[in-house]
This record gives C-alpha cells, sequence and structure tokens, in this order.
C-alpha cells in the first residue's frame, strides 16, 4: 500500500488538550509526504464523525493522555456511533500513554497505536510502510 501523498487528519480527544505529541506526529507524517490537518484539541465523537463525513481523509490519528477508564468510555462511545461500512477508506490511527494505549489496542478499532516510547525514526519507518 503507497503511503505517501495521503491524507492524515488529527485531533486530540474529548477533554484531551494535550496537543504536542499529535502535533510532532503530523509534522512526521508531512515530512514523510503526507497531507495533514490539525483538526483540532478536545474534540467531541460527534465532531471528529463530522470531519470523517466532511473531509473523508484517509487516516484519522486521535490522541488521548488522561485517564485510562475515561479514554475507554469515549472510545465505547466512537466504536457504537462509527459506521466502518460508510468509511472503509479511512484507516484509524492512535496515540497516547501505555494504559491509554492498552485501552485502545483492545477496542478493535485502530491499525496502528503509537504509546509515546518509539522513536522518531520508528514513526517515520511506518509512515514509510516499512
Amino acid at each position: 500500500m503507497k503511503l505517501k501523498g495521503k491524507r492524515i487528519w488529527g485531533c486530540t480527544l474529548g477533554n484531551c488538550i494535550n496537543v504536542a505529541d499529535i502535533h510532532r506526529f503530523l509534522q512526521l507524517a508531512k515530512e514523510c509526504g503526507y497531507q495533514t490537518c490539525f483538526a483540532g484539541a478536545g474534540l467531541s465523537v460527534d465532531e471528529i464523525l463530522a470531519v470523517l463525513k466532511t473531509e473523508k481523509p484517509d487516516f484519522m490519528a486521535l490522541s488521548y493522555r488522561l485517564t485510562p477508564e475515561v479514554a475507554a468510555n469515549i472510545l465505547m462511545v466512537l466504536k457504537n456511533k462509527l459506521s466502518i461500512d460508510l468509511y472503509p477508506e479511512t484507516t484509524w490511527l492512535f496515540g497516547g500513554t501505555p494504559p491509554v494505549c492498552k485501552i485502545a489496542a483492545g477496542s478493535d478499532l485502530f491499525s496502528a497505536v503509537f504509546n509515546g516510547t518509539e522513536t522518531d525514526d520508528q514513526v517515520i519507518r511506518w509512515l514509510q510502510g516499512t
């Protein structure tokens, strides 16, 4: 699968306003040839789904770095509201703390989960499809 030239939209989820990691991810993606857009901080599930419906990005990258229990609830709402069948072209990505990433990985929503321990080189290799 050719990843270069694809569009990645990213945001922080729910009540999380920590944007440093999602900005870094989007910067690395841009350097790898992706078209990137930061959709905002603290977006609700409905706002994320509106972005998905309007923009139809190839990748939707979500970030959440707060309480795992709150993340679990938000991801459950997302999973219940999301119709993968309507947007099969969108690949979902997630970044957060290791405890939150464990929940995200178990949600079956995300093709890749980044827990913050990855080096820039590891993220770049993923972005390049290697």
